[in-house]
């Protein structure tokens, strides 16, 4: 904002994982030096937060190699390649090694999806404008393969020494991106997408670290057996497979994502409680505790297994207890001292987002009352606090997709009245404000449009945002319930919501 005062100087950068975290003005989320201060909403903005203790991953900078240069070779080749056209380029046939045996994939299938309320057309037609512009600038869909980074107004003009300097997506940014072009699939007409949904889900093979104990995604394509492995990065990725599965009715990424589950499971901090952040076990962090209860809750709600329900149970009353105040306000993490003065408290909305997605969930799979209660109060301060004085929520875009996409969640089972017209507010600022003409979108929805370069992860929350109000102006201005999950569990029958 412009009339915010200069922000503290970045604190320079650790070794390990260069460029893949922090950046826009927002702290590194792995590197972190002093408490943070309070929002200042008038200001904007977010103080930075503390650095945090132990050892980090060797460095990994994994750059496109040949592969990549064959895959730019046919990208460019092809007609009106880089044109604004909307057609996404897609290919059908998964690769063999993603799917289990076929007697594994015989189970039964999730519903069909209810017939979906109809829903304006412009927001959708800007939602998958949206998603357009992200897949031409970042995908390349010969190598199922995103790149982190994208220079406005040289979309058109990447040569083939442009992909192979550009580092490739990190676990993290790719589970947001198709995130992203689920909600987009889950749009009215979004069938046409299914193809590029499941490239886009077996491409995620890539990272995945089949010799681990137990096995899960590792934070880069083609890991290394010493690779340090990230909580918070595998449950973003299995709340994608669900929705893979609920989307394609594929049943391979339900058993993936119940795999991923048994890596969650084993972050648990037997001592002190929570979810470690990663494997170096120095950190425990919403944002490892409350996308994990989240994920087991809806396992629970697609397979009816018990196990599921109890860990979720578990894992959101830790996060509740420890980073969550009544009043909603929500810690990032806690160090190792399990004391109060070692809570970070530095204010990001994806974390009130996976607050508000884990608690909803938990409601609609047990039909307690708290639990509602518990998400509407959470969102109630987001609303409230992480916003700028025109509505506009802080400049934190790719963390401002997680908000949008469990604020819906939280709408469809009747949210606080100002949900719908926050997403709304917000999806209108950023269509007007924080667009570029190739479409691009920057980290502050009040603009101006982004020059320079744009990251992978701050598109992906543009797209997040788009699409979630496009489902939310369907719905009516007090929410829209939906029949309520059967307590005993069984197939989740809720309509895709990404």
């Amino acid at each position: 904002v412009a009339s915010a005062a200069p922000p503290p100087p970045a604190p320079a950068r650790p070794a390990g994982r260069p460029g893949v975290r922090g950046g826009f003005g927002l702290p590194d989320r792995r590197a972190r030096t002093a408490p943070a201060a309070a929002v200042t909403p008038s200001a904007g903005s977010v103080e930075r937060g503390p650095r945090l203790p132990g050892p980090r991953p060797p460095a990994h900078t994994t750059r496109l190699g040949l592969a990549a240069l064959l895959a730019a070779s046919a990208l460019l080749a092809l007609p009106g390649a880089g044109a604004a056209a909307p057609a996404l380029s897609a290919r059908t046939t998964a690769p063999a090694s993603w799917h289990p045996p076929a007697s594994a994939r015989a189970a039964t299938s999730p519903r069909p999806p209810r017939p979906r309320t109809s829903l304006p057309a412009e927001p959708v037609r800007q939602a998958e404008s949206a998603l357009a512009a992200m897949q031409r600038a970042f995908f390349i869909p010969q190598g199922e393969a995103y790149i982190t980074a994208a220079r406005v107004g040289h979309i058109r003009d990447r040569s083939l020494f442009q992909f192979l300097d550009a580092p490739q997506a990190a676990a993290w940014d790719y589970s947001w991106a198709l995130a992203a072009l689920e909600d987009v699939a889950a749009l009215p007409g979004g069938q046409r997408y299914l193809p590029l949904v499941r490239q886009v889900t077996n491409g995620l093979q890539a990272y995945w670290d089949a010799g681990a104990v137990p096995p899960a995604y590792a934070p880069t394509p083609n890991p290394g057996a010493s690779a340090v492995k990230y909580f918070d990065d595998n449950a973003w990725v299995g709340l994608d497979l669900v929705t893979a599965w609920r989307l394609t009715g594929d049943r391979a990424y339900l058993l993936r994502a119940e795999a991923v589950m048994r890596y969650e499971q084993s972050g648990w901090d037997a001592a002190g409680g929570g979810i470690w952040w990663s494997d170096a076990r120095t950190y425990r962090n919403t944002a490892a505790n409350a996308p994990a209860a989240e994920l087991a809750a809806r396992l629970y709600l697609a397979t009816g297994q018990r196990a599921y329900l109890a860990f979720a149970e578990r894992v959101y009353a830790w996060e509740r207890t420890t980073l969550t105040q009544p009043d909603g306000w929500v810690a990032d993490g806690i160090g190792t001292l399990n004391l109060p003065v070692d809570v970070h408290e530095a204010q990001y909305t994806y974390n009130y987002g996976a607050v508000i997605g884990a608690a909803t969930e938990l409601y609609r799979a047990t039909h307690a009352a708290a639990y509602l209660a518990e998400a509407r109060r959470v969102a109630a301060y987001a609303l409230a606090h992480l916003r700028q004085p025109d509505g506009a929520w802080l400049p934190q875009a790719r963390f401002n997709g997680v908000l949008a996409d469990d604020l819906l969640l939280l709408l469809r089972q009747g949210g606080v009245p100002e949900v719908r017209s926050a997403l709304l507010r917000n999806a209108a600022l950023l269509w007007a404000h924080d667009r570029a003409a190739d479409g691009l979108s920057g980290s502050n929805w009040n603009g101006p449009p982004p020059e320079g370069t744009v990251q992978l992860l701050t598109e992906t929350g543009a797209v997040r945002t788009l699409a979630v109000a496009a489902q939310a102006a369907a719905l009516p201005r007090a929410g829209q319930g939906t029949p309520p999950h059967r307590a005993g569990g069984g197939k989740d029958s809720e309509p895709p919501q990404g």
